[in-house]
This record gives C-alpha cells, structure tokens and sequence, in this order.
C-alpha cells in the first residue's frame, strides 16, 4: 500500500466540501484497491452526519440489488485432516441449505459508494477500473469460450483485458504463465474483485457470477525482470445462474472431489483438486469464507497426496487465515496439522514442528484421540527430519499406543503409517531386524486395506533393511516392485523414493551410469514436487556417483547445492554426511588442510546431535550409524601422521578413537556417578513386568503351535501380530524407564580423556592398548605413563578373519590348541612396543571380532619365551579389557581388599528349570505335554547352554551347586547369602538381594540374543516352592536397573561376555550391563563353557582370592594358567573361556 487513510475527521471535512485532493485520491484510492473493506465502517461513520449533502444522494442512486446478494452465510462442505481422509464429512446437502440462506447485505453499497466517490473525483480512475474507452470495448465473453488468448508483457508493464458478462452468466477463466512472475488484478463496476499471484505453479482460476451483468475488467501485471507470457482462455460459461443455482454448482463439484478422492488414482485427485477448484472460485464470489476454508483444506491435503507439496502449502496456508479467524478449534486443529504435513513434504521440519505443536492440545482438549494420534504421528516424521530419532520413536509410540484399540479404517490406515515410520527409524539406526518387523505389519495393513501408495512406500523401506541385512537381491527386488506399484498408480513421491534406492543400490555395485540416470530421475520427480529434503539427498548421492566417476567439478557442485539445503531445512544428518563426503575428496585430493576442517565440522554435528538421544541404547545405534565419520577423521589424521611424524597427529587420532568408543557405557557411568539417576518409575516396571509376562506367554504358545504350522496357520500369523505389538509396547516402556529415571533433562555430558589423562592411567610395569579396525586399514596405539607408540594393522575384514578362525578353534574341544592364526595375532599385536620382558599388565580395548577372542590365550612371542610352561600370554601378564581408554575415569577408585575372606557374598546356582526336576519330590506341577517334552530330549553335553530357543527345556547344571557350597566355603567369615534351586530367583535379584554385596556369583544358564541384546540374560529358577509358574530371565534391562556396590560381579555362565557388536560401542550384553550397574569388575565367559571344568576353575579363582594380596584379574590368570596344566584341561576350550573386564587395582 501506498499509505494509510485519512481520519474520520478529515473524511468528514472532505466529503463536506464536495472533493478529493488530488495528494489524498492517490493514497487513499490505492489502499481502497487493495483493501476495501477496511473503509465500510468509515463509510458507516460519516453517513449520519452527510445524510443531506447531494454527494450522498448520488451515491445512493447508484446502489444496486445484484450487490446485496453477492455474499451469503456459508458453511463447511467437508473437514479433512491428514494423513487419513476424509474426517467426518458434513453431508453437502447441508451446505446446498446453508446456501439459500439470507446475506450479508450491509457492505455492498458502501463498496460501490467508495468506487464511484473515487470515480466521480478523477476522470483517470474511471478509466482504469471500468475500462471504458472506445478503443477497449469489452468483449461477450460467450465469444471467447475455449479460445486461447495470448497476453505478453514487458519486465513490470501492466496490461489490460475488458470481458463484458451477461446478466445471470457464470464465467470461469484459466490463466497460466510462468511461476511466480505476475499477478492479475480482477475488478467490475469499480470495486476489486480479487487479487491472484501467479503462485506455485503459474495457473490461475477465476470465476465469476452478477446477477444485473457487468464489464470486467482484468490487469496483467508483470512481476519479473525477464518478458512474460500469459496465456489465458475462457473455460466455461453457464447461463442464467443464480445465488442458490451457484451454491448447488458448489455442492456439486464437492461431490465430484470426494467421489474422485474416493477412487484414490493418480488422475482421480487431479480431477478432484479441479472440482475443488471449482468450489472454491463460487464460495470466494458468494464471500463465503468458511466454506471456502473448507474447501481449501481439502484441497490442500489432496494437493498433498498428489506430492505437489508448494501448492499444498499455499491452499492450507489460506485455509488457515480464514479458520483462524471463524474455526471451530476442530477445524483449526485440522488445518493445523494439515499445514505442518505439507511443510514436511517440503522437507521443512522447522516450519511444521510449530504448527503440529499447536494442533495437539486442540486435539486433546476435544477428546478427539484418533486425531490427536495422526498429529503425534506427523511430529514423529518432524523430528525424524531433524535428525532426532529418539524422540521421534517417542512420538510415533505414542500415536501407535493410541490406535492399537481402534479398529476403524482410518485407524488401521494410521497404524499402517505409524508402523512404516517405525521402521524407518530402525533402519535409520541400522537395525534391520527391529526395522523389517514394524515394516511388515505396516505392510500387512496396507493389504488389508488394499492401499497401493502406502503399499509402495513400506517396500521402498523394506528393501532398505534388506541392504542392512545384506540381502541385496531381495532389496532390489523390492525396490521394483514399489516403482511398479508406484508409476501404475502415479505416485509421484513413491516413484522418487524408488528410484532413488534404486540408484543408491546401483552405486553400490559400481554400476555408475545406471545409477547416475536413476539418481537423476529421481531428483527431477522430486524437485517437480517440491520435496527440498528429498531432492537434496538426491543430489548428495549425484556426488558421490561423480566423484567415483573422478567427474570432480559436478561432485562439487552437488554437494555444495545438497549443503546449502540441508542448512536451509535443518538436516543435520545430512550436514554430517556431505561434509564427511567433501572430506574424503579433499583427503583424495592431497588437501590435508580442507579435510581435517571438513571431518572435524562433521564430528562436531554428530557429537551435538548424540547429546539430544536420552536412551542409552539409541546412542549407541545413532553413534554406530556414523562410524564411517570417525573413521574418516582417524585416516585423515594417520594420512597426516605419515607426512608429519612429529606434528601430534598419531595423539590427535588416538583422541578422536576415545571420542568414538563406548560412549553410551560413559554416559551410563557418569549419569550414575554425578547422581542423576534417580531409579526407574514403579509403575513403568510394573508395566514391563506385566508385558513381559505376556510376551513369554505369547511365545511358548507360538512354539507349540509351530509343531503343526499348516492346522494352525491362522492362529499363528495373529499370535505373530500380538507378539510384534508386544515387543513394540515392551521396547516402548524400556525407553521411558530409562526416560524417567533422569534427575535433569540434559545432564552434563562427559568428556573423553585427552592423551595426557590417558597417560596418567596407564598402570605401571605395563601399558594402555587401543586398538582400531578400519576398511582400509588397523591402527593400535601403545600408551605408557611416558610414551606413546602406534603402528598400523591389516584391514577390518583380514583382523577379523584371523579372529573368527581363533574362536573357532578355541570353542570347540576338538579344534587344534594353537592354529596358525593364533600365532599371527600375537605377532601384530604383541611387537616389542607393547610387550617386553618387563611387561607385568595390559589393558586392551580392541574392536571388531577381536572383542571375542581371549587375547590372554595367544602364544607368546617367540623373542619372549623363556620355557614350555610360559608359552602363553598368560603365564607371565595380566590382561584387562576395557571398553575405551576413558572408563578408567569413571570406575570407583577403591583397590581391591588386602584381605579378601570377610567381604559380604550372595552367590546364586542351581536354578529350578524343568517340571521333571527331581527336587520336585511327589508332585511336580507340570502337564503331562511339558513332562514328555523334556523326556523325549536328547542327551547334550553339560555346559551352560545359551539356546535361547530352548529357554523352557534347559537341564540342570548339578555342578553349580558344588561350586557354590565350594564358594561359600572359601569365605567363612563372611556375611553370606547362598541361594540354591526354588531360592534362586529372579524377583529376588530384581528386589535388591544383590544391593550391599560386595561379591557375586551368579552359576547358572545364560541366554544369548546377538541381534538383540536387551533380550540376553541369566536364567534362574522357573517355579516356586508352590509349583507356580515365575519370571525366570534376568535381562539386560533389569541389570541396568540394579544399583549394585559389588566390588566383583561373577558370572559363571555361558557367553556372557558376548553380546552385539555396536561399532564404536564395543559389544552389548551382560558385561556391559553389570559394569553400568556399579561393578568396577566383571569376570564372564566367551563361549558354551564345559560345567566341570568351570567349578574347578572357579574353585581355583576363589582359593587365590581368599588367600588375600592378590587382586581378581591376577587371581583370574592364575587360576586359568593352573587349570591348563591339567592334561584333562589343556584344550582352551577349558580354561581360555573366562576374560576378566574393569578394574585391575
């Protein structure tokens, strides 16, 4: 606008003296174009007091009825929230009623008095709004219908079109032109009309419809510095239409939208989107804004479903300002979340995270909880797209708890979208198991409800976890049949999606042209939708293909335009992915300097984004998902260290594997020293034990009836479906468990220890060995308290081999004693720098399938053998395993007791497992079924099995229970708790028996879950004394649970040092979580130890600790190097099972 209006005072002045001045015409006339209505209570104001001027007289005279009809009452013709439609459709009869209803008549008058007051002042206005010059005659428009027309402007020139419209005629005309370039101002009888930019798209409808005729009169007005070329046309004419006939017309093309929406097709919401289109040209000509809300809504979400997310933006947007003003909170909060899911298909997370966040009490206060679910769903996808998966879980875990009891199709449709996402996180944190399961429930849906689009997408993803899981066939395969599905349907945005996993799959092959064509495909769908974040991964893709290509100017330029717009929508992932990429280039290149910036401006938006995770599990997946990163800093570095021996880059790098390792056990272990776990919410752990119950009732179940899949196939998919849904609820519960029990929101992150702190640890007559796996090649750092040493090592895949075929060898009693690989382990890693004659301790942290190997087992050096009985690492050094360098910082500083024989014990053994036990005496409690099960088991050989398959079929371990009355034995003194059989009980452990023990020994089965670890425990007994059945597993979860002041943690089962492998975490499992639960020390095993073998060495173990001045891993050596000497014993297959983690003082 030009400026603002005169008061009322000097309206009153002016219209008394019968003129406008020419200053007050030219600024009060522009705003009065743009914005009538801002001056009918002005007009309203002065009235009174000029009733009797002859101005006023003449204004009146010029008053016609056609204009008291122009702006009826309206009402809603839908409602519509994403992402299910419709939400409860209003009848259109309805709106056809509300049609016929009486005007709003007060206005019109005082819009054509203040046109013709303009008018009458200047001869120049006149001209410009009613066009009427002999040269311009306007043109029946009856003669223009589907003629096209050609209007070419220069760089801000204004053309003008007079159209002259019939009494009772409808007029409906399409303009298309080049995107926002230019704008057309649609004016009649000399009041303003409407106002339409080229938006979007370029394309423009207009219609209208006067009851008396009238000239139209439109200005083509150039927005670009480049000429534009607008075509326009006539599409449809109707003649001797009326209000009411035109609010039927309305009605009518609502109906054809929905019926379109209905058959759900690629050209079905095109025709729909034209219908509403329609509507809503008739709703803005009867000035009915609550109805053109509505339909704007509508059409906004169909916009949406058609991928064209710009255009979506532009309806909700308008759709929003009118039902913030006269919305039910209902239709707010629709629009609302409407809105904040086109942003998201923009990839603008920043901008929709607000809108949904004021959707979801409007929700909530209404009581509408499916609505309140989809709403939770979208805010799931928001913080999906800024990176931040926990909470995005925690959002679409919500959505999924409040629509699981529902069974209405749009809820269906919406666990069917809650589950898809799921699942994308889980892939996103690359866990494929956890992924392909919410995958297939949400395809199970889909089917169900025969959604092909929905259907399309979940493919897309389930093909992703497939690459997880290296299933790279069937990931293609996947991924064709989504496009299929998605270009017979024209799904715009799962034909981008498709195209672009295919691409990527292609890429990893090396197959870079096909790759390339699909990569570029998928760009161009996404940019024609305007899909910001899409299109960027795209392009950052593009430079990968590129640079391998060695096609550097383009690989630069794609991730110069992929940067810019993952700043631009807040994708931090992304950010640290292209800044890695541009790393790695530069390192390619020689440009040390370039690289080194690059990688550490990436490792600094990881550490930042690892931070916002509260869940120590998805830490360690997020930080794992990354690795890459760290590893691309430690090469750089290295590459550096080459160059510049003694420049601190062999330090730096060593300081960046620190930041890199076990940083979810750290903050685990520094939460709990600092103080800010409060412990978890009682009625969470009452929810997690009720679902857990239920879990393990669902899976014996399911074993049962797996014996005849075929008879009870359908039995058995739904018991699938309620246990996914159980472990999803259990995964759920766990999360805010560990939620809960935080003191502080963000307590302060613990820093890793710098080199110089590193030093300081080091033990004395020994060293600090890290040791780190790369794809191209292994480093391992020597650290004394005055030196540091780091050499290279074979790659990943040649360390990991040479592991593999150790621990193969050594876990079965038959494999050779010292294979070959063996000696060529302990020749990389023992060099002169870390083992010397003098060397009394080592502390390692290795990586990869390293992790599995008892290191303590390898031969020793030849250059260091003095006799046949010190052939073993063993006989001459302690070695201690740790997660990184920088738990040391954090275990208790208290030394093991001078005297050992007084410390307080709880040692738990000899578990009940089976009805057929025969402590049972007369009356074993089980069914005759679970009797014969465990009488047709074969003989196995007595270890401490880990079958996880076989949890309710274990044998007694009898020597457990000698070994622990050979335990208590040893201390006599001291304050003992022994619990053998029915005594040895889960709910005993989880109730605190454990707290104020300073040593512990639990002997009993373990139970391994290497895919997930949560899911490993001990198993103690299954029945008490009663014959009732009682929770028997000890998991992982309830180990992180206990608050243990144990000096020295025991578990003298099988594999219970095993666990995942999480890179950069180290391995998950039962070590890991007594060592987060307190224990500085932790002795466990590696393998399906033999139960004889196992008493002895545990017998021997504890007479060295009970003898006093010895420490636990000394005593550990010691026992271990005894038992070998035994001929029964000297297999490793006996004695090397048992690693000693934590502690050596």
């Amino acid at each position: 606008m030009n400026g603002t209006a005169p008061d009322v005072n000097e309206v009153k002045r002016l219209l008394a003296k019968g003129m406008v001045p020419a200053e007050i015409r030219a600024r009060w006339g522009s705003e009065l174009a743009a914005e009538p209505r801002r001056y009918l209570d002005l007009f309203d104001e002065v009235r009174t007091d000029l009733a009797d001027l002859p101005l006023l007289e003449k204004l009146d005279s010029l008053e016609t009825d056609s204009l008291e009809d122009m702006f009826p009452e309206e009402e809603d013709d839908e409602d519509t929230v994403a992402p299910v439609v419709p939400i409860r459709p209003e009848p259109v009869d309805a709106v056809r009623d509300e049609a016929r209803s009486p005007g709003l008549r007060r206005w019109g008058r005082w819009l054509a008095a203040a046109a013709v007051l303009l008018a009458l002042s200047s001869p120049i206005w006149f001209g410009r709004w009613f066009g009427g010059t002999d040269r311009d005659r306007p043109a029946p428009v009856a003669q223009l219908v589907a003629a096209p027309q050609t209007t070419q402007l220069a760089p801000g020139a204004v053309q003008t079109t007079s159209l002259r419209v019939e009494p009772g005629q409808w007029v409906r005309v399409t303009a298309l032109g080049p995107p926002e370039a230019w704008r057309c101002e649609w004016r009649s009888n000399g009041s303003l009309l409407r106002v339409s930019d080229a938006g979007v798209r370029g394309e423009r409808h207009t219609g209208w419809w006067f009851a008396q005729g009238a000239t139209v009169r439109i200005d083509w007005i150039s927005e670009s510095a480049a000429p534009v070329a607008i075509q326009w046309s006539v599409t449809e004419v109707r003649e001797g239409m009326t209000a009411e006939a035109l609010a039927d017309a309305a009605g009518a093309a609502v109906d054809r939208a929905l019926e379109a929406r209905a058959r759900g097709g690629a050209q079905d919401k095109e025709a729909a989107l034209a219908a509403y289109s329609e509507a809503i040209d008739i709703w803005t000509m009867l000035d009915r804004p609550k109805a053109l809300a509505t339909s704007e809504n509508a059409a906004g979400l169909v916009a949406y479903q058609s991928s064209r997310f710009p255009l979506a933006v532009e309806l909700l947007t308008a759709a929003l300002a009118r039902r913030e003003e006269m919305g039910t909170p209902f239709e707010l909060a629709q629009t609302l979340n409407n809105l904040g899911l086109a942003y998201l298909g923009l990839g603008q997370p920043r901008r929709a995270a607000p809108l949904l966040h004021r959707a979801l009490p409007l929700w909530e206060e209404g009581g509408h909880e499916r609505e309140t679910a989809f709403t939770l769903n979208c805010l799931g996808g928001a913080f999906d797209q800024l990176d931040q998966p926990e909470q995005a879980l925690d959002y679409y875990g919500r959505a999924r708890e409040m629509l699981l009891p529902r069974d209405d199709k749009d809820s269906l449709f919406a666990r069917a979208l809650v589950a898809n996402n799921i699942g994308v996180i889980h892939n996103y944190l690359g866990d494929a198991l956890r992924a392909s399961g919410a995958l297939e429930e949400a395809l199970r849906l889909w089917r169900r409800l025969d959604t092909v689009d929905g259907e399309a997408q979940t493919l897309v993803n389930l093909g992703w976890a497939r690459r997880l899981a290296g299933e790279t066939e069937a990931e293609r395969e996947l991924y064709r049949r989504a496009l299929t599905l998605a270009r017979e349907r024209g799904s715009l945005r799962e034909e981008a999606f498709a195209q672009h996993n295919l691409g990527m799959a292609d890429l990893e092959r090396g197959r870079l042209d096909r790759a390339r064509s699909g990569l570029q495909a998928a760009l161009e769908l996404r940019e024609r939708q305007g899909d910001a974040r899409g299109a960027a991964w795209s392009r950052f893709a593009l430079a990968e293909v590129a640079e391998r290509q060695e096609d550097h100017p383009a690989a630069r330029r794609f991730r110069t335009e992929a940067a810019q717009a993952a700043a631009h929508i807040g994708d931090v992932n992304l950010q640290v992915q292209v800044a890695t990429a541009a790393a790695q280039a530069a390192r390619g290149q020689g440009h040390w300097l370039e690289a080194t910036d690059r990688i550490s401006e990436a490792v600094t938006w990881l550490e930042g984004q690892r931070q916002k995770v509260k869940n120590f599990d998805f830490r360690a997946s997020y930080l794992a998902s990354r690795m890459d990163t760290f590893a691309t800093y430690i090469d750089i570095l290295m590459d550096r260290h080459r160059l510049e021996p003694e420049a601190g880059h062999a330090a730096a790098a060593l300081e960046v594997a620190e930041r890199a390792r076990a940083r979810g056990l750290l903050d685990l272990l520094h939460d709990a020293a600092a103080d800010y776990w409060l412990g978890p919410d009682p009625a969470l752990v009452a929810r997690r034990e009720a679902l857990l119950a239920e879990l393990n009732t669902t899976e014996r179940r399911l074993r049962r009836l797996a014996q005849r899949p075929e008879k009870n196939r359908e039995e058995i998919e739904g018991l699938e479906g309620k246990r996914a849904d159980l472990k999803a609820d259990y995964a759920s519960v766990e999360r805010r468990i560990r939620e809960s029990g935080l003191r502080f929101e963000h307590p302060e992150a613990f820093q890793p220890l710098s080199l110089a702190e590193i030093r300081k640890a080091a033990p004395e007559r020994g060293a600090l060995v890290q040791i780190w796996s790369g794809s191209e090649r292994g480093y391992l750092w020597t650290v004394t308290r005055d030196a540091l040493d780091v050499r290279e090592l074979p790659d990943r895949a040649r360390l990991d081999a040479l592991a593999k075929s150790v621990l193969d060898a050594w876990s079965d009693p038959s494999g050779a004693r010292t294979p070959e690989a063996a000696q060529t382990l302990a020749d990389l890693l023992f060099a002169p720098e870390t083992l010397d004659a003098a060397t009394r301790r080592l502390a390692v942290v290795a990586d990869g399938a390293l992790q599995f190997v008892p290191l303590q087992a390898l031969p020793v050096p030849k250059r260091l053998r003095t006799s046949p009985d010190a052939s073993r690492i063993v006989d001459r050094v302690d070695l201690v395993n740790l997660p990184s360098f920088s738990t040391l910082a954090l275990l208790p500083e208290d030394s093991w007791p001078d005297r050992a024989d007084d410390l307080s014990l709880a040692v738990y053994a000899d578990p009940v497992f089976s009805a057929d036990d025969p402590r049972w005496g007369d009356a074993p409690p089980a069914s005759a079924g679970e009797l014969q099960v465990a009488a047709t088991e074969p003989a196995v050989p007595r270890t401490r099995a880990t079958i996880a398959d076989r949890l309710d079929r274990q044998a007694r371990l009898p020597a457990t229970a000698a070994e622990a009355a050979a335990v208590a034995a040893l201390f006599p003194k001291a304050d003992r708790v022994v619990r053998l059989g029915f005594e040895a009980r889960r709910d005993r452990i989880v109730g605190g028996d454990l707290a104020k023990r300073d040593l512990v020994h639990l002997a009993t089965h373990g139970v391994l879950d290497g895919t997930h670890p949560e899911r490993s425990g001990l198993v103690l007994s299954r029945y008490a004394e009663d014959g009732s059945r009682i929770p028997a597993l000890l998991g992982l979860y309830d180990i992180y649970d206990l608050e243990l002041r144990a000096q020295l943690v025991v578990l003298s089962a099988c594999q219970t040092a095993f666990g995942k492998e999480v890179r950069g975490e180290g391995v998950l499992g039962l070590t890991r979580g007594f060592l987060s639960a307190g224990s500085p020390r932790v002795v466990a095993s590696l393998w399906q130890v033999e139960d004889r073998a196992t008493a002895v060495l545990m017998s021997q173990f504890y007479e060295e600790l009970a003898r006093g001045d010895v420490t636990p891993v000394t005593a550990l050596r010691s026992a271990q190097a005894e038992l070998r000497r035994d001929p029964r014993f000297a297999h490793p297959f006996y004695w090397a099972g048992f690693q000693y983690h934590g502690a050596w003082w």
